[in-house]
């Protein structure tokens, strides 16, 4: 029997995550809620399913899973009510925008018979996953240099307002911030400068962070960049040797002086595999069904709003923040 899947935020992710959901066979897309009715019905009435106003309806369904895709400041409510209901819960990034909510979602993740998964998509995506296979062989990563910018937060409008986003950390960095903790190990240290430059927000960034196994990382991160590729970046050094990637596009072994680098290019695969989409609700509905670990539990979840507060505390202080 399929699983019971319900999706609380009819927008933008929401469809993503339903689109695909829609062709695997594992899990049946059973309702939707929205507090904007005409996004909840078009969405109902593009898959064939209920829509409600609120959260009791789904649960009236006896769902098994709960898709989290609203705004980043609303995810705690209904990943805490889905876990006390043991119900499987996916939630879009962020894990929380304070640490007050982490705190909520790891006790309630912990005390649940059900499966957290936290949406970061780039622990999937095929360009991220070769850096991460390197370092799994045995590449130590000892520095890593990396740029994630935004071409512009105007649209839509509420990209700039943090009472929705949490801050535009919370939005549009945390994905490399996780890169970061994902390749380097746990973050203990970080130094951060930031800006209000043309947003009501701190939207330029240069962030230091240091690393439990002893690796530096600097990043920096704008949200009025234009759209020049890559807009993202990573390059991890090693032992005389490099691992880069330019977007999501390209990612490149430098093995050092004579010798060939190992070269990938992603760019013609399709947009929801080469961003990593398909293969994180196929690990997430694998691990529900196995009975797993999930890749992004309430613990990671946990360490990388730790680490966001951190950078926030460090650029309002203009201190080194110790995270352990």
């Amino acid at each position: 029997m399929a699983l019971r899947v319900g999706i609380v935020g009819a927008g933008h992710m929401g469809n993503v995550h339903a689109g695909i959901l829609a062709q695997e066979p594992r899990v049946e897309i059973v309702g939707v809620v929205d507090i904007q009715s005409v996004k909840r019905n078009e969405f109902a009435k593009r898959y064939g399913i209920p829509s409600f106003a609120g959260l009791d309806g789904l649960f009236d369904l006896g769902i098994d899973i709960l898709y989290i895709t609203t705004p980043n400041t609303a995810h705690t409510e209904p990943a805490i009510r889905a876990l006390e209901r043991n119900i499987h819960v996916f939630c879009e990034k962020p894990f929380a925008t304070n640490l007050d909510e982490a705190r909520q979602i790891v006790s309630a993740s912990a005390k649940s018979k059900a499966i957290y998964q936290g949406g970061h998509n780039r622990r999937f995506a095929p360009a991220y996953r070769f850096l991460k296979e390197k370092v799994a062989q045995g590449f130590i990563p000892y520095l890593a240099t990396i740029k994630m910018n935004d071409g512009d937060l105007k649209d839509p409008a509420w990209l700039s307002d943090r009472k929705k986003t949490g801050g535009f950390l919370y939005e549009t960095t945390i994905h490399l911030l996780d890169i970061a903790l994902w390749l380097m190990g746990d973050a203990v240290e970080v130094m951060a400068l930031a800006k209000d430059n043309l947003y009501p927000d701190l939207v330029d960034w240069a962030i230091l962070i240091g690393f439990e196994k002893g690796g530096l990382a600097t990043l920096t991160s704008s949200g009025h960049a234009s759209w020049h590729f890559p807009t993202e970046r990573v390059e991890l050094v090693g032992d005389h040797a490099s691992l880069i990637t330019e977007g999501l596009e390209t990612a490149t072994h430098s093995k050092g002086l004579d010798q060939v680098a190992e070269s990938m290019n992603f760019a013609q695969l399709p947009n929801n595999l080469r961003w990593g989409y398909v293969q994180e609700d196929e690990a997430f509905v694998t691990a529900v069904l196995n009975n797993t670990t999930s890749a992004f539990s309430a613990e990671a979840g946990w360490k990388m709003v730790q680490l966001i507060e951190g950078c926030y505390r460090s650029a309002e202080t203009r201190k080194t923040v110790y995270l352990k």
